[in-house]
């Protein structure tokens, strides 16, 4: 029975594991360098923590002049796209002036709540119908309506990262393998004896281990991305607020929604879409998700100290 091998490592800002059974002649040296090398790329394209990355370049110009980028950058706006026009603005990629003056991002943390007139000051490039990219022959480019917006594609580059390595992976010519970054997943095939991989999803308690499981699931070809507020939260002025704003406010969420996870066929997708259901909440989500075949989602709200878990019929049928 052939061997499965772990390979881990850091990348954008988090851990990155990768659980695969060799095939043919590939060896682990083999399977280590690709996959260091395709998440390089992707660092290289959206980082915004690498000033030299295409979208750290397409955030210091000042001006509407067309950039060209490379196709990693494209895919990921394309899928991005498509993420704000189903949830109809729920996600926006343009948020970080916003995201930065509540204390989330790459600037330093407020000791208060940020006045109203600062909140809607952070919001004047803010609008992801701001930018514009498209293709002329074999070549991507992105440009500026305002030549101020900026972009932070954190919220969906991960999962990208995910279905890059799993691309690449296929590539090299295996077919069975679980990548993981940041708690984004892909998963192909099937375990050596047949049976289906098996992914642990976390208690979205605040206390909770990152060992602790709310859920277990079952998957073959498929992604899975979770989001919550029992992570990523701030305290301004005795108040707790959430890592996730709404781009229609420019405010923290205050839904009950402490968790959504979303099951689809690429991590891109499903890394995007559970950020714009925690913003669009349980019904509304829900409504959107119904018209989604291919989606499956989870959701769980919490008052009063009581969980409640919403999930699509199709996502039980992976819950071991």
């Amino acid at each position: 029975m052939p061997d499965v091998e772990v390979i881990s490592g850091q990348t954008m800002g988090t851990t990155y594991n990768v659980t695969c059974v060799l095939a043919g002649s590939v060896t682990l040296g083999d399977v280590r360098t690709t996959i260091k090398r395709a998440l390089k790329r992707v660092n290289r394209s959206m980082s915004i923590f690498d000033c030299q990355s295409e979208i750290s370049r397409f955030n210091a110009k000042r001006d509407t002049q067309p950039l060209l980028i490379s196709k990693h950058f494209y895919k990921v706006l394309s899928q991005a796209a498509l993420v704000a026009s189903l949830s109809n603005g729920a996600w926006d990629g343009t948020l970080k002036p916003a995201v930065d003056l509540w204390g989330f991002g790459s600037k330093d943390k407020p000791k208060q709540k940020p006045s109203d007139q600062a909140i809607a000051e952070s919001g004047r490039h803010v609008g992801f119908s701001k930018i514009q990219f498209y293709k002329t022959g074999r070549q991507s480019y992105i440009s500026k309506k305002d030549p101020l917006v900026t972009l932070d594609l954190g919220s969906i580059a991960k999962g990208y990262g995910v279905d890059h390595v799993a691309s690449v992976l296929r590539k090299l010519g295996l077919m069975r393998f679980i990548v993981e970054v940041g708690g984004e997943i892909y998963v192909s095939g099937e375990k050596t004896d047949g049976e289906p991989w098996v992914i642990g999803i976390n208690s979205p308690e605040k206390s909770a281990a990152v060992t602790d499981v709310f859920v277990t699931l079952a998957l073959k070809d498929q992604a899975i991305a979770t989001s919550g507020d029992y992570r990523n939260w701030i305290d301004l002025n005795g108040e707790s607020f959430s890592h996730t704003l709404d781009p229609r406010t420019l405010r923290p969420l205050q839904n009950n929604i402490v968790s959504v996870s979303v099951i689809a066929p690429t991590c891109t997708l499903a890394d995007g879409l559970t950020t714009a259901l925690i913003v669009l909440g349980p019904q509304v989500g829900a409504t959107m998700i119904e018209n989604m075949p291919e989606i499956k989602a989870l959701i769980v709200t919490k008052e009063n100290q009581t969980y409640t878990v919403h999930s699509s019929p199709s996502f039980k049928t992976h819950i071991v």
